[in-house]
């Protein structure tokens, strides 16, 4: 496990994760973060 969203995670690796999930149509995934707040 680990944090999809940090900031030293190259943009290439994040979309081939969600690829992945859209590929995988049959499974219901969930992205879970342990972060309290939104930088955003």
């Amino acid at each position: 496990m680990s944090d999809l969203f940090l900031e030293d995670v190259p943009d290439e690796y994040l979309f081939e994760v969600v690829r992945v999930m859209a590929n995988a149509h049959w499974h219901t995934f969930q992205v879970l973060t342990k972060r309290a707040s939104s930088s955003c």
